[in-house]
């Protein structure tokens, strides 16, 4: 018995410690002030300065973040997506889903932790239940730490909207390093490896209450390993990153074909870009056209049966990308 109390005891005080340190870099966190004109690099350090640890840094960020960055409610209602940039975020003080996860995503980069934006389907504010889903409506953040990845949303890290509509500052803590299976009741990201379960969910299985997402998310069997996915995916360029989340996304959920296309254009204009530049080499040039045609075209098919005006705006602008590429090659084939 006397074992069994010194254990408790033991177990108690390190709870305790811990606590009173969150405590006490929490204090030091929301009492830090920057100009608008501030060194990212230099508030990534400043924050995380009573920090000891990755995990630590990550929290130091979260809750600065959650008390000195504002939801951006009336560029939510009007559907105007503000400046989203992390330096943008910072000197206005507000921001929507992309500016928090921008600005979370810049601050760990700046102190050496790796993160990922995510973007995907949320049941947020305003949510009903839906029979399929249609285009992502929100972003978040997955981080590498310790060898593992966790999630991170920022956005709903901060506080929520009310039932009418009144953003509530209010820190939740659930939002960060969540719990997958939890998370993937209200999150769903356009990228199933995102998702961080030994077996995605599937979208219609997302549709249906929380409560049995959980129960499915929970009871699932592994069937692959999404940190292998995830390990492959760090060790490839960014360009080729764009590709393989396109690629994913797509075979994952066939009805959302914007993403897809939008990284898959992004990528051919990366390949295309040094095709004015007088420096490169012809055959080089030639080599890059080849790979931007490629993915030019591999949209254009993944948007063959664009339905929403958004999708047909972009299906055209592909199409002019592919006829500029093939003109180039025509040309300096000859």
């Amino acid at each position: 018995m006397k074992k069994l109390k010194t254990i408790l005891l033991i177990l108690l005080t390190a709870t305790f410690v811990q606590g009173q340190n969150y405590e006490q870099m929490d204090n030091y966190v929301r009492a830090l002030e920057f100009k608008s004109n501030v060194d990212l690099v230099e508030m990534a350090e400043e924050i995380t300065a009573k920090s000891n640890t990755d995990e630590e840094r990550l929290r130091a960020i979260f809750v600065w973040i959650a008390h000195n960055i504002e939801y951006d409610v009336k560029s939510f209602k009007s559907g105007k997506i503000p400046n989203s940039t992390a330096i943008g975020v910072v000197q206005k003080g507000r921001a929507v889903c992309e500016g928090y996860s921008n600005l979370f995503q810049e601050l760990a980069s700046n102190v050496g932790i790796k993160s990922f934006i995510v973007s995907g389907f949320s049941k947020g504010y305003g949510y009903q239940n839906r029979k399929k889903l249609e285009t992502s409506d929100h972003a978040w953040n997955i981080v590498l730490l310790n060898n593992d990845w966790y999630l991170i949303d920022a956005t709903w890290g901060a506080g929520h909207l009310n039932m009418r509509g009144r953003y509530v500052p209010a820190m939740q803590e659930k939002y960060f390093m969540a719990d997958p299976a939890f998370f993937v009741t209200e999150h769903l990201p356009e990228d199933p490896a995102m998702q961080l379960l030994p077996c995605p969910i599937k979208p219609k299985e997302f549709l249906q209450d929380s409560s049995k997402v959980l129960k499915i998310a929970r009871s699932k069997e592994k069937c692959y390993s999404y940190r292998d996915t995830l390990a492959a995916y760090i060790q490839l360029d960014t360009v080729q990153q764009k590709v393989a989340s396109a690629e994913r996304m797509y075979r994952y959920f066939n009805d959302n074909v914007y993403k897809p296309a939008i990284l898959l254009n992004q990528a051919a204009y990366a390949y295309s870009k040094p095709l004015n530049d007088g420096s490169v080499d012809l055959n080089k040039k030639l080599e890059l056209a080849q790979k931007s045609l490629k993915y030019y075209k591999r949209a254009e098919e993944i948007l063959s049966g664009a339905a929403r005006p958004h999708e047909r705006d972009l299906k055209r602008m592909v199409k002019q990308n592919i006829a500029n590429v093939e003109k180039f090659i025509d040309f300096y084939k000859k």
